[in-house]
């Protein structure tokens, strides 16, 4: 290639379209018909979305009423809703504090572990280590005082 085709940069993007325009949609963000169909494949539930249950859907829209528009009935359905998800989630955030504390106890006895084995390996080396520094600084010692 040469040095003029290398400076130029192309694009081509979409013949006829507008800058700061998007495709398939409208002025005011709404969809064409076009993009309904093309985007209608992300309106699908993806794998890891799970559909709501209906006591869950129910609770839902009972919740977005006022206290004061709600039947006795609907009070407690949207009550008892309430406390078993409450319950759940203090029962899972139980098993989930044991988790930690038993991975927090493992990994600390590890450590232990492997510091009572490395222990006499510190112990010699660190004892040769201070020797050495000790000789080096002592060769460098007056030790005539005089007074």
């Amino acid at each position: 290639m040469d040095k003029e085709t290398m400076d130029y940069l192309q694009h081509w993007g979409i013949k006829g379209m507008q800058w700061g325009k998007r495709r398939y949609q409208n002025a005011d963000g709404s969809l064409t018909p076009a993009g309904k169909k093309r985007y209608a494949d992300d309106a699908t539930p993806k794998k890891g979305k799970r559909e709501s249950s209906s006591d869950h859907i129910t609770t839902k829209n009972i919740r977005k009423k006022k206290v004061r528009e709600m039947t006795n009935q609907e009070l407690k359905t949207a009550n008892e809703r309430l406390n078993l998800e409450r319950n759940y989630a203090q029962n899972t955030a139980r098993k989930k504090y044991i988790k930690t504390a038993v991975t927090g106890v493992i990994a600390t006895a590890a450590t232990i572990t492997a510091l009572e084995k490395a222990m006499p390996v510190f112990k010699k080396y660190g004892k040769m280590a201070l020797d050495k520094i000790g000789d080096r600084l002592l060769k460098n010692v007056d030790f005539n005082i005089s007074i």
